[in-house]
């Protein structure tokens, strides 16, 4: 006899429950969050290491000469050294080979922060730190030292040269960037740096503030403790195309990637949502658009009381971005819109009984077909979420518009991905977009059972088709016999869906 499956309201989420014991139990979850946690995934092309270029003539002075000729006591001999290690290709490894104690012989010109000696020694710093790892871990033993610039910035321009060093160590790897944090008054003394109001030194200590708040889950209280989102939402005021305000906007972006009330209540206030929207509405440069989108995503997930973004604008903003040329920003407004309908507020309906909410799923439809993998898994994942919310609410009208499209294309997700992440050659979206699919099937099925005849005929054949019941078998056993927490999701997740094939038909049985 088959099971009886009720269409009940989805009130739980995979993280809250963890893995199903059964495919009846796990009929009874879902998720319409599973897919807008994926925080730590947006940070990847945030920041890098930064080479500090020369604006002097060319140096036509070979390695072995320069350094030869260094002498510690001697500017000129250290500024040539500067100008080799400023070229984009410069072979940090020979350096290492021709003077490992390189940084040993640096080291006393750190020694009086009024000379200029102290400023051309942290610029090569800046750029040694772009090195090799010998390289790095000798720079980190001078942190407190250069932290002192910072701390006590006698001189704004080598407070600004060690604000660079600092930067491109912490970008380094999280040790770093941990032990960096740890200096007492450090981000103090940052927050400081941007009271002088000087663009070039605001533009390096926004960065530098980037690459230590950078992480999956930032401890963001340091921040918040010593004052620094204040002047950093100041410089948002500030001409939209300087460096200063667009190194603030990427700042934020990663500061409001938590959970934290405090910052949230400080960063979204009316006038400040106003900046930012009229920066996004009159921009072009991915470099403005991107984080802004980013900070109204984790407005949407972590702090959704926004009412007075959330307006035709605004949607209208998401209707341009989608059908931009820029990849990159299709990608995050795709990755917005699924924050905005798995919001606990109300933001679905009004976002799908606007009469723009059409050309809204159309263009998420058609992004489907981007040649893009990433941008192709965003707008996937979006329709799930749209088509999860609210007891599968809007199902009926996707399946309706284009149910026939979007079960091809979840089914060539289950097809593929299972084998891409048995080899580990999977791209970091594959499993949230192959939970998405296998999602998408689930309510499918269920709503078919009640339902079957509201959805059109060619939807529900695709639904029902054989090509779909061997993707989904190879998915199961592809996962059979894997242990980890994924793959045993997955094949209770195939197992649960097989079971409206398989049940009772050719002796198909799970183990």
């Amino acid at each position: 006899m088959d099971r009886e499956i009720t269409f009940e309201h989805r009130k739980v989420t995979f993280m809250d429950t963890g893995l199903a014991k059964s495919a009846n139990e796990f009929s009874t979850q879902r998720s319409q969050a599973v897919v807008t946690l994926r925080k730590q995934k947006r940070q990847e092309s945030i920041r890098y290491k930064r080479l500090k270029q020369t604006t002097s003539p060319s140096c036509n002075l070979s390695l072995d000469k320069v350094l030869n000729e260094l002498d510690i006591s001697k500017v000129s001999t250290v500024k040539n050294l500067r100008k080799l290690l400023s070229y984009q290709k410069f072979d940090f490894n020979k350096l290492v080979q021709m003077c490992p104690n390189i940084i040993e012989i640096l080291t006393p010109g750190l020694n009086n922060p009024q000379s200029e000696l102290a400023f051309e020694v942290s610029w090569c710093l800046t750029n040694l730190a772009l090195g090799p790892s010998y390289l790095i871990m000798e720079i980190s033993k001078l942190i407190p030292a250069i932290s002192a610039f910072i701390i006590n910035p006698v001189n704004k321009m080598l407070a600004e040269q060690a604000c660079w060093v600092l930067g491109n160590l912490a970008a380094d790897s999280f040790d770093l960037r941990n032990g960096i944090r740890q200096v007492c008054g450090l981000v103090k003394g940052i927050s400081a740096l941007l009271q002088f109001k000087i663009p070039s030194l605001s533009a390096i200590t926004c960065w530098t503030l980037c690459n230590l708040i950078r992480g999956s889950n930032p401890d963001i209280s340091l921040f918040v403790e010593n004052g620094v989102i204040f002047p950093v939402l100041d410089l948002t005021q500030r001409d939209p195309n300087s460096d200063q305000c667009i190194e603030a906007l990427w700042f934020l972006s990663l500061l409001t990637n938590n959970t934290s009330p405090e910052a949230f209540q400080q960063i979204f206030k009316e006038e400040n949502i106003s900046r930012f929207f009229l920066i996004l509405s009159s921009a072009n440069d991915p470099k403005l658009i991107i984080p802004i989108l980013r900070i109204f995503g984790n407005a949407f997930l972590y702090y959704p009381y926004i009412d007075y973004l959330f307006n035709r604008n605004f949607i209208e903003l998401l209707i341009q971005f989608l059908s931009t040329e820029s990849s990159q920003i299709q990608r995050e407004t795709a990755w917005l819109i699924s924050n905005i309908v798995s919001c606990p507020r109300e933001y679905i309906d009004i976002l799908m009984s606007s009469n723009l909410s059409n050309e809204i799923l159309d263009l998420l439809i058609w992004l489907l077909d981007n040649d893009a993998g990433d941008i192709k898994a965003e707008a996937g994942i979006a329709l799930y979420n749209i088509c999860e919310v609210q007891s599968s609410k809007y199902l009926l009208r996707i399946l309706r518009k284009k149910g026939e499209r979007l079960i091809s294309f979840y089914q060539e997700v289950i097809n593929n991905v299972p084998m891409w992440l048995k080899l580990g050659i999977q791209a970091i979206y594959d499993v949230d977009l192959l939970k998405a699919s296998l999602g998408f099937c689930q309510i499918c099925f269920e709503f078919s059972i009640q339902n079957q005849l509201d959805i059109p005929e060619e939807t529900y054949s695709a639904l029902n088709s054989s090509d779909l019941r061997e993707a989904l078998e190879n998915c199961y056993f592809v996962f059979k016999d894997l242990r980890g927490q994924n793959e045993q999701f997955m094949k209770v997740f195939c197992s649960d869906l097989l079971k409206r094939y398989c049940e009772g038909n050719q002796g198909f049985t799970f183990t």
